[in-house]
């Protein structure tokens, strides 16, 4: 499925962007882009995984994955004193990869109607806000 649907092509620009802020951007671009497409397949590995050993098995390195990037977006804003200061690595890597949940993603297009452009600016402006110290909130 990552294959298919072109993920190491979608999340090329979160891990080669010039800075942590832009990579914020470009990890709401990339959610956008990547999880209308494979949200079928993710709601059918969430449904089964809780009574298939296989589809926890493959949930588990997807979790992993996730948590990777999660982590790598929040050290580039520590490392660029950009991390807002409520939160620690750990912490913020733990909310960020929650951001990332489906149903989120689902209550926002699917019941609130949003579009995908939509959805992406104000989930940018969303990890902005919270991860992001207030005196760089301007960057863009």
């Amino acid at each position: 499925m990552a294959e298919v649907e072109g993920l190491a092509d979608s999340i090329r620009p979160v891990l080669s962007a010039p800075d942590a802020i832009t990579a914020l951007d470009e990890f709401a671009a990339h959610l956008g882009r990547l999880r209308q497409r494979v949200r079928p397949i993710a709601a059918a590995i969430q449904r089964q995984r809780r009574s298939d050993p296989d589809f926890a098995a493959h949930r588990e390195v997807i979790a992993h994955d996730q948590r990777r990037i999660c982590r790598h977006l929040v050290e580039a804003l520590h490392r660029e004193s950009l991390l807002a200061q409520s939160w620690t690595v750990a912490d913020a890597t733990d909310m960020l990869w929650a951001l990332m949940s489906h149903d989120l993603m689902d209550n926002l297009m699917i019941n609130c109607g949003w579009s995908i452009s939509k959805y992406v600016d104000h989930l940018s402006d969303l990890l902005r806000a919270v991860f992001v110290i207030e005196a760089a909130w301007d960057h863009r």
